[in-house]
């Protein structure tokens, strides 16, 4: 059940440009979404320099452009907006695209295909939808297909990282991965549903092998999904990451070493899991990070080196997490963020560095 009392999205990231050294953080609060700044890196100078208004419900999910990090698109009701910097300073942000075709449910999931920026898909009651536009213009953005049908939400949506025709999504019961291998969408198919394992509540591919899929879930696990053909039709479970005493409620794999993953969970706790040399079949949780009072929503890591992680939690804390020397083993939290509303839904995604 959504809680319509207060929704929130919260999203860090680094601004990698000319205009700025600093770190910039998005949060939204209600309806709107806050661009934050800190030119010298260190939080306790961080200013307000942008609200982004326009929803006209709580917003849920916020997401970057992998290959157009100027860009950001936020969901919430039936909506989901389109934002973009051409200057790359969010003082002059704007939205410049709402899409709008749930028919009244709310938007959970959002994501670009890393591989293409015209692509995005959504999550909602019963549907995954896959918005394009033909040439690089948002504005000009439609719905070219509707993927779904099974019932029930769906929670999480991951686009394969090195293919543009594979999609996986999760929903309260299984796992579905749709596949169009001529590129048309129109023809898509579901050519694997993954059950047994909980009610799904993130999906993400390996960001380095796209044979594996791994999942949070309800039942306090992650499970790795792997297909060894390199058809997702014969994929089975090849490892369970237990720990956590609460549901699974983010992971977030750390962008400069894909043997590193990090999972949020209701049980107060983020976990750092590590793979040593890429194999998951012997991961083990090398650190748990206890700070919270309530259960951590969201985490994500930063794309701006690989020691630094923020997680979000209903206790209406954002709290960023260091290590030093690399070791994850030592990591501590550096700083806690207070936001205006407790019990909310968040939503972190650090903003990808700008590809020269």
């Amino acid at each position: 059940m959504i809680n319509r009392k207060l929704i929130a999205a919260l999203s860090f990231f680094v601004l990698m440009s000319h205009k700025c050294n600093g770190e910039i953080l998005a949060c939204s609060d209600g309806k709107t979404i806050k661009i934050w700044e800190t030119k010298s890196g260190d939080w306790e100078d961080a200013r307000c320099i942008k609200n982004l208004t326009g929803h006209e419900h709580w917003v849920l999910s916020v997401v970057f452009n992998m290959n157009y990090p100027n860009m950001l698109a936020s969901s919430s009701m039936d909506a989901i907006k389109i934002w973009e910097t051409k200057s790359g300073n969010w003082e002059d942000a704007k939205c410049i695209k709402t899409l709008t075709k749930h028919h009244g449910h709310w938007v959970l999931s959002v994501v670009f295909n890393a591989k293409n920026t015209d692509m995005l898909a959504s999550s909602s009651w019963n549907t995954i939808k896959i918005w394009k536009t033909k040439n690089g213009n948002w504005e000009d953005a439609t719905c070219i297909q509707t993927l779904g049908g099974h019932g029930g939400w769906y929670t999480s949506v991951a686009f394969s990282p090195d293919d543009l025709n594979i999609i996986a999504f999760g929903s309260r019961s299984a796992i579905r991965i749709w596949e169009t291998k001529s590129g048309n969408w129109g023809d898509a198919i579901c050519m694997k549903t993954i059950r047994g394992c909980g009610s799904v509540r993130e999906v993400a591919f390996n960001p380095d092998d796209p044979n594996m899929l791994f999942s949070g879930s309800d039942d306090k696990t992650i499970k790795i999904w792997k297909t060894k053909s390199g058809s997702w039709e014969d994929a089975t479970c090849i490892k369970i990451l237990t720990g956590h005493e609460g549901w699974v409620r983010s992971i977030s794999f750390n962008p400069d070493d894909s043997n590193i993953l990090a999972s949020g969970s209701h049980d107060k706790t983020i976990k750092i899991w590590e793979a040593e040399n890429g194999d998951w079949k012997n991961a083990e949780c090398i650190k748990t990070l206890t700070g919270h009072e309530q259960g951590a929503r969201s985490i994500s890591f930063s794309f701006d080196g690989p020691n630094v992680l923020a997680s979000g939690a209903h206790d209406n804390t954002v709290k960023i997490w260091r290590t030093k020397t690399g070791d994850w083993r030592d990591a501590e939290c550096i700083k806690t963020l207070k936001m205006d509303y407790q019990d909310v839904y968040l939503s972190l995604a650090f903003q990808p560095k700008i590809k020269k």
